[in-house]
């Protein structure tokens, strides 16, 4: 049976703020995985800790649109907007704001990261890549959020179980550092689709709520200043969804996504 403890720890890094002042952020993720009788070759296991990743990823989508879209163009605050909003408009961020807190975000990195040490790829016949590689691209998109809100990276790809093992030595990358490292990451996961095997015990396909590696590799080129090889990546994507007939449906708008030769359609 897996083993939970509860663990309050603290991980001070020196990151660049949302303001352009150096700072201090305290990390404190509550819940920690032990490595015990965890995660190996189970089958059952790898699905939990693949569900445990995606729950988590529910608690920052109030962070992720409010710190992307506040502190851009179409968006805005008015006279009865709380202080803590006010202040990711006004790109005048406190420590304390709760918008700033990156609790979750390295929570699910950690955890992500006991499940990727775990997995064992060739079990199976290889049937948990899938969950691995599913695994890495979260991993990836929270890695990648904390890059470009923040303007540097705390490395970490090894599970921290108790407070002793942060006085290890983790880099913290520059932007241009973390997304040489991401993209060669995702490299390992090249060709391998998300996870669409859980849709007969869960009534649904968790594949959409995972990143895409076409738009993930296309987003980090982008801020890269490869914008070809993002461009590439972007219109695989598009390729890969005009064969499905994918059709988007936005409010009362319906977009559908054809293709002709060599050429995409958006209509």
């Amino acid at each position: 049976m897996k083993q939970y403890r509860n663990i309050t720890f603290s991980i001070l890094f020196g990151l660049t703020l949302l303001t352009s002042c150096e700072s201090l952020l305290e990390v404190e993720p509550e819940e920690v995985l032990l490595a015990e009788d965890y995660l190996g070759d189970d089958q059952i296991d790898a699905r939990s800790a693949l569900f445990g990743v995606l729950s988590q990823l529910q608690g920052v989508v109030g962070q992720y649109v409010v710190l992307g879209e506040l502190r851009a163009d179409l968006v805005n605050v008015n006279a009865n907007s709380i202080d803590e909003l006010q202040e990711v408009n006004n790109h005048n961020i406190s420590e304390d704001n709760s918008y700033a807190d990156l609790t979750t975000m390295f929570s699910i990195i950690n955890n992500c990261n006991f499940a990727l040490e775990g997995i064992d790829t060739d079990a199976y016949e290889n049937q948990l890549l899938d969950d691995y590689a599913s695994i890495l691209r979260i991993r990836t998109w929270a890695q990648m959020q904390i890059l470009i809100n923040y303007g540097k990276l705390p490395y970490i790809t090894k599970p921290i179980r108790t407070s002793d093992e942060l006085d290890d030595t983790y880099p913290l990358l520059s932007v241009d550092q973390a997304l040489d490292q991401l993209i060669s990451n995702l490299a390992e996961v090249e060709g391998v689709e998300n996870v669409t095997k859980y849709a007969g015990s869960l009534g649904f396909s968790i594949f959409d709520m995972i990143p895409d590696q076409d738009i993930l590799l296309g987003d980090l080129h982008l801020w890269k200043g490869n914008n070809t090889l993002a461009a590439t990546r972007y219109k695989a994507f598009l390729d890969k969804e005009a064969l499905q007939g994918v059709l988007y449906l936005s409010g009362s708008n319906s977009v559908t996504v054809t293709k002709s030769g060599g050429n995409l359609t958006v209509g």
